[in-house]
C-alpha cells in the first residue's frame, strides 16, 4: 500500500469514526482533509509533499505521523474490532440515499444489520422513501465513464433544443466539464427566467424516456434530484443514474457554473483571494462586505479578472494551476 492509500485510509476511518459518533465538526474535518490528499496526484514520501495542503493541525500532525511511521495512527489500533465492525456497517448504511447517519445507526444497534444484504433482508423497517434508496443503490455506487456522459450530454441538448427552444444557456458540469474520463453523477445547470417552472422540464424529460418517475427523490421549483437513464433507442444495457438540476437566474449562472464545475480545491483558494480582498463568494455571486452584489460580472473570465486570478480553463482548474496578478 502507497503511503497515499495509506493517508487516505486513515482520514476514512476517523471520517467514519467521527461521523458514528455524531461528531460533525470533526467528521467534516476529516472528510476535508481526505479530499485534500484524494487531490495530490504525485506520490507521498515525505513531510514536504504535504506542506501547500490546508490540514489543520491536529489532522496534519496524524497525517505526519503515518509518513514517518508508515503504520497506521494509534487512534485506530485502540479502537475494538467490534466497534469498527459496527462503524463501517454504519457508514456502508448510511451511504445510501434517504438513510442517513441516524437510521443506519439505529439499524445497526437496534437491529444487528451489518450489511447490505441483511438490510435487503428487512426492509420492513425502511419506508417508502429508504426503499427508493435501497431500489437505486447499486445503480447510484457506479462510476459513469465520459464515453456514456457525453451520450448523457448530448441527449439532454436535443431535448432542451426542442422542446425549450428559447432557454440558451445550461450546461452539465462537475468532473464531466472538467474533462474527467468518469463522473459519479450527472449534473445539470440551467439559466432560466423566474417564471419557469423545474416540473415543466421534468415532464419532458419523464415523456422523452429519460427520467425515471419512480425515481423522482426531490422535485421543487427549481432544483431536482433523482435518477435517469439512457432509453435504448440511444444505447441498450445501461443503468440508471444519478441526476441533479439546478436552475438559475441569468445574475447567478456564471457563478453556479464556477462553482459546481470544481475542483473543489481550485473553489477554496478563489474564495479565499474574493475574502482577501474584502469580498464574498459563492454560487450566487461575489458580495461586497455590505452583502451587495457586485454586478455585471456575466462569465467565468470576468469573475477571474475581478478577483486578478489568471483564467484557468475547467479541465485545468487544479490548485498548481492557480495564479494570482
Amino acid at each position: 500500500m502507497s503511503l497515499n492509500d495509506l493517508i487516505i485510509h486513515n482520514l476514512q476511518e476517523m471520517y467514519n469514526l467521527h461521523r458514528y459518533k455524531k461528531d460533525t465538526w470533526k467528521a467534516k474535518a476529516y472528510n476535508d482533509a481526505l479530499q485534500l490528499i484524494k487531490s495530490v496526484q504525485t506520490p507521498i514520501k515525505s513531510p514536504k509533499d504535504i506542506e501547500s495542503l490546508n490540514l489543520g493541525k491536529k489532522i496534519k500532525e496524524k497525517v505526519l505521523y503515518i509518513i514517518q511511521n508508515k503504520e497506521n495512527i494509534p487512534q485506530l489500533t485502540d479502537e475494538s474490532d467490534d466497534t469498527l465492525q459496527k462503524i463501517n456497517a454504519m457508514n456502508e448504511l448510511a451511504n445510501i440515499h434517504n438513510i442517513g447517519v441516524v437510521k443506519a445507526k439505529e439499524l445497526v444497534e437496534e437491529h444487528g444489520i451489518l450489511t447490505f444484504d441483511e438490510l435487503l433482508k428487512n426492509e420492513h423497517l425502511l419506508n417508502s422513501k429508504q426503499k427508493q434508496g435501497i431500489k437505486y443503490h447499486f445503480d447510484i455506487q457506479q462510476k459513469i465513464p465520459r464515453s456514456e456522459m457525453i451520450q448523457h450530454d448530448q441527449m439532454i441538448k436535443t431535448i432542451m433544443n426542442k422542446a425549450f427552444p428559447d432557454i440558451k444557456e445550461f450546461s452539465l458540469v462537475g468532473s464531466y466539464r472538467r474533462n474527467k474520463e468518469e463522473s459519479g453523477d450527472i449534473d445539470l445547470i440551467v439559466k432560466t427566467k423566474s417564471n419557469f417552472d423545474m416540473n415543466d422540464l421534468v415532464q419532458v424529460l419523464i415523456q422523452e424516456g429519460y427520467i425515471q418517475e419512480d425515481g423522482i427523490f426531490a422535485l421543487g421549483k427549481k432544483k431536482f434530484m433523482g435518477m435517469a437513464k439512457l432509453p435504448y433507442s440511444v444505447v441498450e444495457g445501461t443503468i440508471s443514474r444519478r441526476l441533479d438540476i439546478l436552475f438559475c437566474p441569468a445574475s447567478e449562472y456564471a457563478f453556479a457554473l464556477l462553482y459546481f464545475t470544481g475542483s473543489k480545491e481550485f473553489n477554496v483558494k478563489m474564495r479565499e483571494r474574493a475574502k482577501q480582498l474584502g469580498y464574498r463568494l459563492n454560487e450566487k455571486g461575489l458580495m461586497d462586505e455590505n452583502s451587495e452584489k457586485i454586478k455585471n460580472l456575466k462569465s467565468e473570465k470576468d469573475i477571474f479578472k475581478f478577483l486578478k486570478i489568471n483564467y484557468v480553463e475547467p479541465d485545468q482548474r487544479y490548485t498548481n494551476n492557480y495564479q494570482e496578478y
